[in-house]
């Protein structure tokens, strides 16, 4: 019994590992058409939508970033 938790608790520190390392690499496309001044340390980019921001009817490209 002992070692059967022993070997979930393993199995748990796996798959989160996995999964840090997915959410590190998982977006890192399209970095290079956000300027630089937009790159601040502790985010990561999660997509590029277009949105209609203001009473304009265009829409305009926005980037939307996480924090992990």
């Amino acid at each position: 019994m002992i070692r059967r938790l022993i070997y979930w608790v393993l199995l748990l520190f796996v798959c989160m590992g996995a999964h840090a390392q997915f959410r590190v690499t998982a977006h890192q496309e399209g970095w290079d058409r956000i300027p630089p001044q937009a790159q601040k340390d502790g985010f990561w980019f999660q997509q590029s939508v277009l949105a209609n921001m203001d009473d304009d009817a265009a829409m305009e490209e926005v980037m939307l970033f996480g924090r992990g």
